[in-house]
């Protein structure tokens, strides 16, 4: 998936989808589709995840939590750069 896609399905519920500076654009060009991909899934458990616990889980949980749960290892299995995060998302069934 090239970057401009995947930085667009990144700005997708998100609070900078409607401005011209999204913070992930700056990392965008040191890091690889697949690690933005990845963050974005993390970023959706991270906030279903909260919500379920009722309060922010913050992210060194969010990542720590996906590691854990063998989530991580579900990514690598199922990504592929055809696919859109929240398919991943899908397929990874994390909730």
């Amino acid at each position: 998936m090239a970057h401009t896609k995947v930085l667009k399905e990144l700005r997708e519920d998100c609070d900078c989808q409607n401005c011209n500076y999204c913070p992930l654009e700056v990392l965008v060009k040191s890091m690889g589709d697949r690690l933005l991909e990845q963050h974005k899934i993390v970023e959706k458990f991270k906030e279903e995840e909260s919500k379920r616990k009722g309060n922010d889980i913050g992210w060194n949980s969010a990542y720590l939590i996906w590691s854990e749960r063998g989530y991580a290892k579900k990514f690598a299995d199922v990504y592929n750069e055809e696919k859109t995060f929240r398919q991943m998302y899908k397929e990874i069934n994390p909730i």
